[in-house]
């Protein structure tokens, strides 16, 4: 039982860390894209929100920057 119960913690805090990085990723693009573009239309933050595979979320952070305004960045996020 001890055995199982060490896997548990393990499993949650791997889970843990990995919501954490996602949600640090989310928090440098919603900062890139504010500097870069101006106040993020709730839309646009929603639909960020609800991405959470870190892989989508890192492609994002490289497209941001080349983004002229919000509309180049709803037609990536499409």
């Amino acid at each position: 039982k001890e055995i199982k119960m060490i896997d548990i913690f393990a499993f949650a805090h791997e889970k843990g860390r990995n919501e954490g990085r996602g949600e640090g990723i989310k928090n440098s693009l919603f900062t890139m894209l504010e500097s870069s573009i101006g106040k993020i239309p709730e839309h646009i933050a929603n639909k960020i929100n609800s991405i959470a595979l870190e892989p989508t979320l890192l492609d994002l952070v490289k497209i941001a920057p080349r983004c002229k305004g919000y509309a180049d960045f709803e037609r990536v996020l499409a």
